[in-house]
């Protein structure tokens, strides 16, 4: 969900001016990166915790050299990655679909 959908349900429910709303949005965001670069988990609250995982490193053989036989490539294009370790079961929306 971009930031712009909940600065307009902030504004829409609640009442904030869009200029708070987006401030306040922005302010969430921000403390929500801050929290998982430090490297601790994110609770949320009848969602589940976000947390940061290390990947593992992937190998490739590259064959398209020429005069040289197959060489091994270690690719790692994210080594990092935000990890959701649900609490609720998230299969079936209300009325039992999708």
């Amino acid at each position: 969900m971009p930031k712009q959908v909940l600065v307009d349900k902030l504004v829409n429910y609640q009442g904030y001016s869009v200029v708070k709303a987006k401030e306040v949005v922005n302010a969430i965001v921000e403390i929500m990166k801050q929290t998982l670069c430090a490297g601790k988990v994110l609770e949320l609250p009848g969602l589940g915790a976000l947390s940061v995982v290390q990947r593992p490193q992937r190998r490739r053989v590259e064959r398209n050299l020429r005069n040289v036989g197959p060489t091994i490539i270690t690719v790692n294009r994210q080594p990092k990655t935000v990890k959701l370790k649900s609490r609720r079961d998230m299969t079936y929306g209300e009325g039992g679909k999708l």
